[in-house]
């Protein structure tokens, strides 16, 4: 709704989480996250949706928990947002998510502990 006051609230509590959660957001570089793309994670598709979202892919089982944390998973999306939110037509249209669920595994669910959870839905918010 290009309401400056709420961009401001928003990005403020951006930053603050960014400062509350270095082992998340301090390495926000493409090389961090190399391997999980190239190992077919996540996925941004080159034309938008009908309504002019960017569309994000995740594809679960190619997760391997035993070589990526969960803090490596959840950067890969902070990368690709703030690379994404630059453009005009994703802040006017937003950005839609798809989550590949297939081969979903305890091993995943067990990285994610109430504390990870916590600061997840923070930056969320």
């Amino acid at each position: 709704n290009w309401d400056l006051d709420v961009f401001y609230i928003l990005l403020k509590n951006y930053q603050k989480w960014r400062i509350e959660c270095p082992e998340i957001s301090a390495d926000l570089q493409p090389s961090s996250i190399l391997g999980l793309l190239h190992a077919g994670y996540h996925g941004v598709l080159r034309s938008r949706d009908p309504h002019g979202s960017k569309v994000l892919i995740y594809r679960i089982r190619h997760w391997d928990p035993k070589v990526f944390t969960v803090y490596d998973v959840f950067r890969v999306s902070l990368i690709t947002s703030e690379l994404i939110v630059k453009e005009i037509e994703t802040q006017r249209n937003g950005v839609k998510a798809i989550f590949d669920l297939q081969g979903w595994r305890f091993a995943h669910a067990f990285q994610i502990s109430p504390a990870v959870a916590k600061k997840i839905a923070a930056v969320l918010t």
